[in-house]
């Protein structure tokens, strides 16, 4: 976990594997660094 003032591509990729690895379908990425949330929903 880290905060950065926007989500990265690395950070989309590392969610990418840890759903292959835990055969999930859906995950989230948050960043509370701004004063409004920034999410994105990753599906496999």
């Amino acid at each position: 976990m880290n905060t950065d003032e926007h989500i990265k591509q690395n950070d989309r990729g590392q969610m990418l594997n840890y759903l292959r690895l835990t055969k999930l379908r859906v995950g989230l990425i948050l960043n509370f660094k701004q004063s409004k949330l920034e999410w994105e929903r990753i599906v496999l």
